[in-house]
């Protein structure tokens, strides 16, 4: 006998232990035979037969139950990271600043864990394997290139002084200023500071100069700055390409001058300054070479005598004097400055080493003094 399947109820309770008053339930089937029976629901099952077909249903009682209510399900409350929280927190600022600090280390904790866990799963056998491979080819690669810069630099240096030694004897210059600037070169590569390399940076020094000495002399110099012999209309045109920046050679007494204060609007502090005792008398003109004071350290200069120098610089600049029985005065860079200590390169100079003259005080003894000074300065 088939059974209705319009409704879910399966069983049947009695509406009055249930304490539910029943309600009209109408139902609805259809026949195999294809007639539509429909009727009321009542407490009780019931069996209803076909008119067409006599067939036989069974049709289910009103359900004393009460309707099932649907719930929706609760979700999880999901837990935020820490970093959003102590965002969070730092935004409406609504906690102290223990709290904070306490939020962000836990928030710096909790990274570097993340990045040693990642670290650990990426750091695998055979990675680790070829990270240590390819430090240990470049490492010697880099130990290999090393090496053969040492031996291309120590060649290089044996070359160089040879040759430049040659170009000495023979008073090649141009030569021995290329030779020497290659043992340069070499010396630092082997970063050596010993006597020896002080000589070779000594020798390229006082070579640099002669080979970018000032064209002009200092008689055309001042001609041209005061206007009596003028080749060009503009006579800073002329300084800034011609004299600015190349090299002056000069045998010469210095005192110490006393230091100038410049300008009230300049932040330089007083310039010490060692200057001519006796200014040249130059086109009827007086000029001073004030040449900086860490040229000098002896203590005959610190005593005020004068000290007779062999020494070379840099033109920085030409002043006109600011009264009529004033001085031209010529300043060096400071930072170029030096002492002459070679008696091989003087001959380029057109200097005289020994003096029938001054014998005690010969060109050479001035470089012997000068040379025994540097060497007692340098550590």
């Amino acid at each position: 006998m088939p059974l209705e399947t319009d409704t879910p109820d399966l069983a049947v309770a009695p509406a009055k232990k249930r304490g539910k008053q029943p309600q009209a339930a109408p139902w609805e089937l259809t026949c195999l035979c294809g007639q539509n029976l429909t009727g009321e629901r009542t407490e009780s099952p019931q069996k209803v037969i076909c008119e067409h077909c006599e067939r036989e249903h069974f049709v289910l009682p009103i359900s004393s139950y009460p309707d099932p209510k649907f719930r929706r399900k609760k979700r999880k409350k999901r837990t935020e990271p820490v970093s959003v929280t102590v965002r969070r927190q730092l935004v409406s600022g609504g906690r102290v600043a223990g709290g904070l600090l306490t939020q962000l280390f836990l928030l710096l904790r909790t990274q570097l864990v993340r990045c040693g866990l990642a670290i650990k799963s990426w750091l695998t056998p055979l990675r680790i394997a070829v990270i240590a491979l390819s430090c240990t080819l470049l490492g010697a690669g880099a130990f290999g290139l090393h090496q053969h810069r040492q031996q291309s630099a120590l060649s290089t240096l044996r070359r160089a002084v040879s040759e430049g030694e040659a170009a000495l004897k023979e008073e090649d210059w141009i030569v021995a200023n290329l030779a020497y600037a290659e043992a340069v070169d070499a010396v630092n590569v082997l970063n050596r500071h010993d006597e020896f390399a002080r000589d070779i940076r000594q020798k390229h020094r006082e070579l640099l100069a002669i080979s970018e000495l000032c064209t002009l002399s200092l008689e055309d110099i001042i001609s041209e700055a005061s206007g009596k012999r003028r080749v060009s209309s503009n006579w800073q045109t002329t300084f800034d390409s011609v004299v600015k920046g190349k090299w002056v050679v000069l045998e010469c007494w210095l005192v110490p001058r006393s230091a100038e204060t410049p300008p009230e609007d300049s932040e330089e502090p007083p310039r010490e300054e060692w200057g001519l005792a006796h200014p040249l008398p130059v086109e009827g003109e007086l000029v001073d070479i004030r040449w900086p004071a860490q040229l000098l350290t002896s203590t005959a200069a610190n005593a005020g005598d004068a000290v007779h120098v062999l020494c070379a610089g840099q033109i920085e600049s030409l002043e006109q004097p600011t009264t009529h029985a004033g001085a031209w005065v010529l300043r060096l860079q400071p930072d170029s400055a030096f002492l002459w200590q070679s008696p091989e390169t003087c001959p380029a100079l057109g200097f005289e080493l020994d003096s029938p003259w001054m014998p005690q005080d010969s060109l050479r003894n001035v470089l012997q003094r000068q040379q025994t000074s540097a060497q007692e300065q340098t550590p």
